[in-house]
């Protein structure tokens, strides 16, 4: 990670909302999380570079959140370039029941990585090799640098700079970055026009004027009272025993068992 630009930019009311609204500890907990399934022949090398093209391309994937004496929420400052290294695990070899518990190890190792929000790190991706053509690509984002709308638009971005870099064309996309848009978008709470519609909004009633009832919603009557129902039912010796037999052959207990039974009764 190279050091961050001097020049701080205004955060956007919606990471604003979401700085005051939660602790360092909360921060660090929102994010935007997702697993893709890559299924054919993979080059690692290749999706390693493809996904530094997308983070060079996009600031907010770069964009550190520092504090400012005097002001309670922060400035964004973008890094001038991520040097991303992307994690890889390889489980091929593994049974189905090791496999599945190393790849949940891994996924929660991912989610549990801490941000460095001041630095601009805001960005972890794990490869897992499942096969020798099945991967899964493991992907956490702070929620202060990405939305579930953003992170579908984020994988396909990567799986078509992945299929430009394996056929080495050359990208000229330059996309609105983040920090014009929220410029523009707090330009718009301080217009002229911003007050009028906030005078409109503060002086509306809605009260009476929303229906808190569904349709067909039934109304709920306060004076029910809960009276629960009890079966009693008699197993005989014969069928304990045969009970516990079933047991034993599906290595289980026989309260495990009783209970399977109680709940697709």
């Amino acid at each position: 990670m190279e050091s961050l630009t001097s020049k701080g930019f205004e955060i956007s009311p919606q990471q604003k909302y979401l700085w005051l609204s939660k602790t360092a500890t909360a921060r660090q907990v929102c994010r935007v999380t997702g697993k893709i399934l890559i299924e054919g022949n993979l080059d690692e090398i290749i999706l390693e570079q493809a996904i530094q093209k997308v983070i060079q391309n996009h600031e907010i994937l770069r964009t550190g959140f520092r504090a400012i004496a005097g002001l309670t929420v922060p400035v964004q400052i973008i890094c001038n370039r991520y040097i991303f290294n992307l994690k890889s695990y390889d489980l091929i070899n593994c049974d189905i029941a090791e496999q599945q518990n190393k790849l949940e190890a891994i996924i929660f190792e991912l989610n549990q990585t801490e941000f460095d929000l001041e630095r601009g790190i805001v960005f972890h991706a794990s490869l897992i090799r499942l096969e020798r053509e099945k991967n899964l690509l493991a992907i956490t984002i702070s929620a202060l640098c990405a939305d579930a709308e953003s992170f579908h638009n984020l994988v396909q971005e990567i799986s078509n700079t992945y299929q430009n870099c394996l056929e080495t064309k050359s990208i000229n996309n330059q996309p609105l970055q983040y920090a014009d848009l929220a410029a523009w978008q707090n330009e718009l709470l301080i217009a002229p026009e911003a007050e009028v519609g906030k005078q409109y909004w503060q002086a509306k009633t809605l009260a009476n004027s929303v229906s808190h009832q569904l349709p067909k919603e039934k109304q709920v009557n306060s004076q029910l009272e809960f009276i629960p129902q009890l079966i009693n039912l008699n197993i005989t010796s014969e069928l304990v025993k045969k009970l516990e037999l079933l047991a034993e052959q599906d290595n289980t207990s026989i309260v495990t068992l009783l209970m399977a039974c109680w709940q697709i009764s």
